[in-house]
């Protein structure tokens, strides 16, 4: 099957990041913004999403274009704060009290102890 022209190999179209793969950015970054809401007039609270970005497997090209833009929608818009991770190895429940949200794009089983999960 190919799409816009490419064939696909393995996992990637051609040493082409997938031509969908900005799509789903958007789509996602849509959900990001829809779950946050606009707040009322007089709510002035920002909330904090912790985004994860450990990669076990495949490291998606995508991902530091994600990053990016995930804190560019927070800023520009004021209504959520960004806290970027790769490492999942410091997530625990008094860490997870700080945030109000927790956006994974990872790949691959993460090393996760029970308790963390």
């Amino acid at each position: 099957m190919t799409r816009r022209g490419c064939t696909p190999t393995a996992d990637r179209w051609h040493g082409r990041p997938d031509p969908g793969s900005s799509w789903r950015l958007a789509v996602w970054c849509c959900a990001v913004l829809e779950w946050v809401g606009a707040p009322a007039a007089a709510e002035t609270v920002t909330k904090r999403v912790l985004y994860v970005t450990e990669s076990a497997g495949f490291v998606h090209p995508a991902l530091p274009l994600s990053r990016t833009i995930l804190q560019q929608l927070g800023a520009t818009s004021g209504l959520f704060t960004t806290t970027l991770t790769d490492d999942v190895s410091i997530i625990d429940a008094d860490l997870l009290e700080d945030f109000d949200a927790v956006v994974f794009f990872t790949s691959g089983e993460l090393p996760m102890n029970d308790g963390q999960k």
